[in-house]
């Protein structure tokens, strides 16, 4: 969330919460988890290899 949407509702606390906005932070948390998922299979590869 950009710090001039905040500024539009005074407050973190203010802001509302849609749906749009709930899916936006699953599909984040699932790329982030997807892309730490991957980054983990390729440090075991590499250490496989060694």
């Amino acid at each position: 969330m950009s710090r001039d949407v905040v500024s539009l509702f005074g407050k973190v606390a203010d802001v509302p919460v849609t749906k749009e906005l709930l899916s936006s932070v699953r599909q984040a948390h699932k790329k982030y988890t997807e892309r730490k998922e991957a980054e983990k299979m390729e440090t075991l590869m590499k250490e496989r290899r060694i």
